[in-house]
């Protein structure tokens, strides 16, 4: 795959008709995360840079907050989907940030993410409720009951947003 020699032009498109377009847009990426540096290139390979980019705290931050949803059903962000201004802030957002630091010193290594995260006291903990509990609590980020139902259930989301109209077989043959 290679760069055209000539950038094709990027317009913005009036009420988003492609037969309508409007003003005249370049690459750029929004300097309130981290000002593109004027030594990269303004395309896909300075982009990849300025991603992976040290001072970028926001891509490190996001892969192991999926990481860490992966393993107790909520990340440390609630809306992993939304890490704006709209979505909630960390529940521990200290251990969001060293975890990032982590995965980027470790040259973004999944699988060393991956063994932190298990071998942490937090992923030992039993997840069993007890009877000193009462009643079976709700899934929430402050415990993980329910955690092993929730990729059936977005599962089950998924397949019903595909347009389905029906429910997974829940019978177990």
């Amino acid at each position: 795959m290679q760069e055209m020699p000539k950038p094709k032009k990027t317009f913005l498109l009036k009420r988003g008709n492609y037969d309508m377009p409007g003003e005249q847009v370049y690459p750029n990426t929004p300097e309130a995360i981290l000002p593109f540096a004027k030594n990269l290139p303004k395309n896909r390979l300075g982009l990849a840079k300025w991603v992976t980019d040290p001072n970028n705290p926001l891509v490190a931050r996001v892969a192991v907050n999926r990481f860490w949803q992966n393993f107790f059903g909520v990340g440390l962000v609630k809306t992993a989907e939304d890490f704006g201004n709209q979505g909630e802030m960390p529940s521990h957002p200290e251990l969001l940030d060293w975890l990032a630091v982590q995965f980027m010193e470790s040259g973004w290594d999944v699988k060393a993410l991956n063994k932190l995260i298990v071998m942490s006291a937090t992923y030992r903990q039993d997840s069993r409720a007890g009877n000193s509990l009462g009643a079976w609590p709700t899934p929430s980020r402050d415990n993980r009951a329910g955690v092993g139902l929730r990729p059936c259930h977005d599962l089950e989301d998924q397949h019903r947003s595909a347009g389905q109209g029906h429910y997974l077989n829940q019978r177990v043959p």
